[in-house]
Order: C-alpha cells, then structure tokens, then sequence
C-alpha cells in the first residue's frame, strides 16, 4: 500500500481547500431556487447561516427516510474522492463512503443510499 498522503484539516488528500460552511450555504440556496427548499428545517437554516454543520432531524428524515436511524448526527460536506465535488452525508454514512481503510487511506466514493438506518428504539 502507497503511504498516506500528508492530510489537514484544512484540505482534502488532494489539496483541495474545505469551504464546508460556504459550501452548505451554496447548496441551501441551490436547493431553495430548485424548490427543495424543504430538506431544511428552521433549526437547520439556522446553523447554516452561521456557518455551522447541520444535523439529522425530522425535517431530513422525511426526505431521506434511510437516514431514520442517523438523528442528531452532523451532515459535514464530503469530498468526493477528495475533489472539489461535495456531497452532504451524516457522519455515519460519511465514514461508510470511506471503507474500507477509513478515511487515512481511501479518498471515499460519492457514499451510498444503503443500507438504510432504521430508528433507533425509543428514537421515534
């Protein structure tokens, strides 16, 4: 195996620079023109706007049910194999599109529908 690129925080393995909070902003009003402006809740506006990572809420989970059993995790920005393309996951599925070798040593596809997270008990 190829020794790991050298990673910031800062920027993706390949150097590109993380503008999550610029790149949520981007998408919220990409979707609010498109008139999918629903995926967002109040909440979730809210923390946008002051350049905070939203998370899984109710409000999600009506558009993406799959995601029943990920509430209350962030949905940070990936970089789709750790280009200037980015994709909102919640962080589980986030690390899923990193497997396997975590997200040291594979640069992450574009994350996958499935499997599906069902609520948690006493979640609903």
């Amino acid at each position: 195996m190829p020794p790991a690129p050298v990673v910031t925080s800062g920027t993706t393995w390949t150097g590109v620079v993380r503008t999550n909070a610029a790149d949520w902003r981007v998408l919220r009003d990409n979707w609010d023109d498109l008139g999918y402006g629903q995926i967002l809740s109040t909440e979730n506006r809210a923390a946008i706007a002051k350049g905070k990572t939203p998370k899984v809420d109710d409000t999600w989970v009506k558009v993406f049910p799959e995601d029943a059993g990920l509430k209350g995790e962030r949905i940070p920005m990936h970089h789709v194999q750790g280009s200037p393309l980015t994709v909102p996951l919640p962080d589980t599925r986030h690390l899923d599109a990193h497997m396997p070798g975590g997200f040291r040593y594979n640069p992450g596809g574009p994350g996958s529908a499935l499997p599906a997270y069902p609520p948690k008990k006493g979640a609903e």
